[in-house]
């Protein structure tokens, strides 16, 4: 089942579960980059859901270490919208130069064994309506 979203409402309704539950022992804040690009698409929102909690968990997850190692001041998650597209991005250190080749096949990451989902750090949204 496809749903008609409004891309601001969703990341507004995103930002505000994470920001004030998951997110807030670890301060992890979620922002909506201005000029924020508000758009509708026709998409499963649960599925849509699933892409992007995968997204935040992953930043979440190394956002968290680079704290924890004292490299990281204010962890955050920015959400940047463009019309079609929708970038998110976190402020930590990047990704390993070892993995950069490989890093969108199935599995690929730098965490723990017991740890993770793999990663993907960009969606394109398809077809605007």
């Amino acid at each position: 089942t496809k749903d008609t979203l409004g891309i601001r409402a969703f990341f507004d309704d995103l930002r505000g579960f994470y920001t004030d539950g998951r997110f807030q022992d670890a301060k992890i804040q979620v922002v909506l980059d201005e000029p924020f690009e508000d758009f509708e698409i026709q998409v499963n929102k649960g599925k849509l859901t699933q892409v992007v909690d995968n997204l935040f968990l992953n930043s979440e997850y190394w956002l968290k270490e680079y704290a924890r190692r004292g490299e990281l001041d204010s962890p955050t998650i920015f959400v940047k919208s463009h019309k079609p597209f929708v970038q998110i991005s976190d402020n930590g250190l990047g990704i390993d130069s070892s993995i950069e080749d490989a890093l969108f096949q199935p599995f690929v990451t730098t965490k723990p064994k017991s740890i993770g989902r793999g990663s993907n750090q960009s969606i394109r949204l398809g077809q605007p309506r």
